[in-house]
């Protein structure tokens, strides 16, 4: 008959918990000890000898190990496939709105070719992130006035947009759109 199952335990558990834990993390490696003993318990009658003892619970422990092991790798697999998926996501969306800003630029300067003459100079300093102060010594007028010629270009812009104006013909394809 097997020996009381308390001294089979406290013989076989840390050199079970060691071939397993060498194999796998720590908390793998618990479960995997924990489950040799588990399965040992349900099978105590039909295990003899303190060698089939042993024996059994490498076999269960190996069995754990492979299983854990086969199921960490699909679930890498998973994750790399996931973040892989989600980086590429994040790109396209990057991308995405790259276009969109490029798209828009392009909207407001087909509609600044509609303001008069300085009001669109102005608006295209502005649209280049130039300060009032550069762009009234390139155009050769005050800062005043270039302050001016962008409120105004922003007023007829918006109202433009406001009132759905469709693009000028000469406009890119895709941007000739009611907005």
């Amino acid at each position: 008959m097997l020996p009381a199952f308390d001294t089979i335990y406290h013989e076989y558990k840390s050199k079970i918990y060691l071939y397993c834990r060498r194999q796998l993390e720590k908390e793998d490696a618990e479960d995997a000890t924990a489950e040799a003993f588990f399965a040992l318990w349900k099978n105590k009658k039909k295990l003899i000898s303190n060698e089939h003892v042993k024996n059994f619970l490498y076999l269960v422990a190996r069995q754990k190990v492979s299983a854990l092991n086969k199921e960490n790798k699909r679930k890498a697999v998973f994750f790399v496939g996931d973040a892989l998926s989600d980086i590429a996501d994040e790109e396209i969306a990057i991308k995405e709105n790259e276009q969109l800003e490029d798209l828009l630029v392009q909207m407001l300067l087909c509609k600044a070719d509609m303001l008069p003459t300085q009001c669109r100079e102005a608006f295209t300093y502005y649209l280049a992130n130039k300060s009032a102060a550069e762009t009234s010594a390139m155009m050769g007028i005050s800062v005043k006035a270039v302050y001016f010629h962008w409120a105004a270009a922003k007023e007829r812009i918006r109202a433009s947009l406001h009132n759905n104006e469709v693009l000028p013909e000469e406009a890119p394809s895709k941007l000739r759109l009611s907005i």
